[in-house]
C-alpha cells in the first residue's frame, strides 16, 4: 500500500507581509597574507526577520497537530492566500464586491514576495529544500479579517499537467 501524501495548513492573523529587499553591508575577512579583503554581507531586514519566526513557529504547530514530525520529502505543493485589509474610505458597494471576490487587490506587493518570505521560512522545516515545490498557487484577496492562510501538502506522483 503507497504512503499516504501528507499536508497542513495554518494561519498568520494580521496584514499579509511580504518579503523585504535583502539588505547589505560592507565586510572584511583576512586575507592569507594578512590583508583585509572586503566583500558584501546580505541579510534578513529585521521586520522580515520577525515574520519568518513567526510563519516557523505557526508551521511547527499546524505540522505536529497533523503527525507531521519531520521535513516532507518528494514535491511539494504550496498555497497562499494573501487577504489584505479591505480600505476603509469604501463605499458599502464597493465593500461588498471586494467579499463576492470581483474587487481584487491588484496593487503592490506582488502575490510572489508573500510567497517568497513564506517559501524561505518553511525551508528545512516543512521540506528538506525549496526546489521540491512543483505547485504554486498565490491568491490576494480582500476581507474585514487580514491574515495569510497557508496550505502545504506532498504531490501525488504521477499527477500530470495538462495546457
Amino acid at each position: 500500500m503507497p504512503d499516504e501524501l501528507k499536508g497542513f495548513t495554518f494561519e498568520i492573523p494580521g496584514e499579509p507581509f511580504p518579503q523585504e529587499r535583502a539588505g547589505e553591508e560592507i565586510k572584511y575577512k583576512l586575507g592569507k597574507r594578512g590583508e583585509a579583503i572586503p566583500y558584501i554581507h546580505h541579510f534578513d531586514p529585521p521586520r522580515s526577520k520577525h515574520h519568518k519566526y513567526e510563519v516557523k513557529v505557526r508551521a511547527q504547530i499546524a505540522m505536529n497537530r497533523s503527525g507531521i514530525r519531520e521535513p516532507m520529502e518528494g514535491p511539494i505543493e504550496i498555497t497562499v492566500i494573501a487577504y489584505r485589509k479591505m480600505l476603509g474610505d469604501w463605499s458599502k458597494a464597493k465593500a461588498e464586491e471586494a467579499m463576492r471576490g470581483e474587487r481584487l487587490p491588484d496593487s503592490l506587493p506582488d502575490g510572489k514576495n508573500y510567497l517568497w518570505l513564506i517559501e524561505d521560512a518553511l525551508n528545512g522545516i516543512a521540506y528538506k529544500d525549496d526546489g521540491q515545490i512543483t505547485d504554486i498557487m498565490v491568491l490576494k484577496r480582500y476581507s474585514h479579517e487580514p491574515r495569510t492562510m497557508v496550505q502545504v501538502r506532498q504531490v501525488g506522483r504521477g499527477r500530470n499537467a495538462k495546457v
